[in-house]
């Protein structure tokens, strides 16, 4: 819509033509990542389809503004009409926006508590282990105290000084 409001004023018909080259590179680009985007495939098109009959529209224009008589009053229509067609372009992309940012904010509440239940299983299997830790430590110092108990308990007739019995 600038583009071509610039060329009503200036009527610079090469300076037109490079603006709208570079501009319809830049918004193919924009639908073909809208069509990637998987968002709502029927106001893509709605905007492709604005964006054709704007593109058809500039056409118009720059054939009237390049004639040596320009119809002014057609031209003015023709504007007012781009710039109808770049309202609804604007309307479908901002609907488009909110759609998407709806689906980041709800998906980011999705992510949000799964990264929640799995903070709360690592915190549960943690503290498991810490259990069977020291239910391992504690069942390991018994043993090895009961060990060391029988041991010294075996050794006691071979260091008793004064045995009353022994059987071999």
């Amino acid at each position: 819509e600038p583009i071509a409001y610039d060329y009503f004023v200036t009527k610079d018909s090469a300076r037109f033509r490079a603006n709208h080259a570079a501009n319809a590179q830049r918004i193919a680009r924009g639908i073909h990542q809208l069509q990637q985007s998987g968002l709502n495939a029927s106001a893509v098109a709605q905007i492709e389809g604005h964006y054709r009959e704007l593109a058809r529209l500039a056409g118009q224009l720059e054939k009237i503004l390049g004639q040596p008589s320009q119809d002014w009053h057609r031209a003015d229509a023709l504007l007012s009409s781009i710039s109808g067609h770049a309202d609804e372009i604007n309307r479908g992309v901002d609907r488009m926006l909110q759609i998407a940012s709806n689906n980041v904010e709800s998906r980011g509440k999705l992510t949000r508590d799964e990264v929640g239940s799995i903070v709360m299983m690592v915190i549960a299997f943690s503290l498991a282990t810490l259990i069977l830790l020291v239910a391992t430590g504690y069942s390991l110092g018994a043993y090895i105290a009961e060990s060391t108990r029988r041991r010294q308990l075996a050794l006691f007739p071979e260091r008793n000084p004064h045995p009353i019995l022994s059987v071999s």
